[in-house]
């Protein structure tokens, strides 16, 4: 998809809707949006253009979610995530986006 000036090329990325910075969120494949390195690049240099283009309810829904974990205990675990991604996927090109 392009959007403005910016022609999809490169790569399939995973951007994050939440800065990966959060850690229960990092691995989580609500957190996940698939981008071509062109638009992820582009989204991640204007973050309030990405905001509008995610939406506003997604991220805070996401933000909520973290909150209720990490005030339950949860610590991030990547290797939780490395494994259920396995388990159900051979490769990112095979993914169809449902959970």
């Amino acid at each position: 998809r392009n959007q403005g000036d910016i022609e999809c090329k490169g790569r399939i990325e995973w951007a994050h809707i939440v800065s990966r910075s959060v850690g229960l969120l990092r691995w989580h494949p609500s957190n996940a949006l698939p981008l071509c390195s062109a638009h992820h690049r582009f989204y991640t240099q204007r973050p309030l253009l990405f905001a509008e283009f995610v939406g506003d309810k997604v991220k805070q829904r996401l933000i909520e979610y973290e909150r209720v974990k990490r005030s339950e205990g949860e610590k991030p675990d990547p290797q939780f995530w490395i494994e259920w991604y396995t388990d159900r996927y051979d490769t990112a090109d095979t993914w169809d986006g449902k959970i």
